[in-house]
């Protein structure tokens, strides 16, 4: 008796275990089914974010490429040093100033929806350099800084994104002459590896400027993050253009 009592108990236990288990594998289910439903939810409103930058960057920028276009025939019919082309000067300088903004939203959001492509031609790195050069070296003497350049042993021809490589040291070369008010800014390129034929390249900028907390190294390289907001409010940006460098740096590999 005392022995069918305690199997009745041990089988009302395994019972009532059982009913928990149950009870349990339908909360977990319930939960499942929710965070696939909060996940989905999630993913739909980033694609739906990252359409929405990509179409209002570009509805905006056809607009505003126009301005720039008739900017720039006004001021070949303006005798400058008056009022008026300095007046036009401001309306260029913050038009393009604008339109970089939303260059670096409308890439961003392409990286995001993963339709940012990239190629892989046969290019001269010498060449990549130069024309960086010209670019930068206009904004570099405004501040009254040496842009110098030193390069090494550089083959003739590389394998990349020639776009997307200028892009970059845009990105990294800009950077350093908008923070650096004395002493100079400094591009190198030179050989980092040989291996089985091929070579890869390291694209190195050093600048002599106010430098980045050691604690905000990584932070940096996030979309809408900046080392220091109350430096920001004299040295105008979105904190877009080192994370889109880094995307585009790993997707070319």
């Amino acid at each position: 008796a005392a022995r069918s009592a305690a199997l009745e108990e041990a089988a009302a236990d395994a019972r009532r275990q059982s009913e928990q288990l149950r009870t349990y594998s339908l909360a977990l289910e319930q939960a499942l089914a929710a965070h696939e439903q909060l996940t989905e939810a999630a993913e739909a409103a980033s694609r739906a974010k990252s359409e929405f930058l990509a179409n209002i960057s570009h509805e905006v920028r056809t607009p505003l490429t126009a301005i720039l276009g008739h900017v720039d025939l006004m001021a070949e019919q303006l005798k400058p040093g008056t009022s008026t082309s300095h007046s036009l000067e401001v309306i260029r300088r913050n038009s393009r100033y604008l339109l970089t903004i939303l260059n670096d939203l409308l890439d961003l959001a392409k990286v995001e929806a993963g339709k940012l492509r990239v190629e892989k031609v046969r290019c001269s790195p010498g060449e990549i350099v130069a024309n960086l050069r010209e670019l930068m070296d206009v904004r570099a003497r405004e501040k009254g800084l040496p842009l110098l350049v030193e390069t090494a042993r550089l083959p003739a021809t590389i394998v990349t994104d020639p776009v997307r490589v200028k892009q970059i040291l845009l990105n990294l070369v800009g950077n350093a002459i908008k923070f650096t008010d004395h002493g100079e800014v400094v591009l190198s390129v030179e050989p980092e590896q040989f291996l089985d034929g091929e070579v890869i390249l390291r694209f190195t900028v050093r600048d002599t400027g106010i430098g980045i907390p050691p604690e905000k190294l990584s932070d940096i390289f996030e979309a809408f993050e900046q080392a220091d907001t109350s430096r920001t409010r004299r040295h105008t940006g979105t904190g877009l253009g080192l994370a889109i460098s880094r995307k585009l740096a790993e997707l070319m590999g």
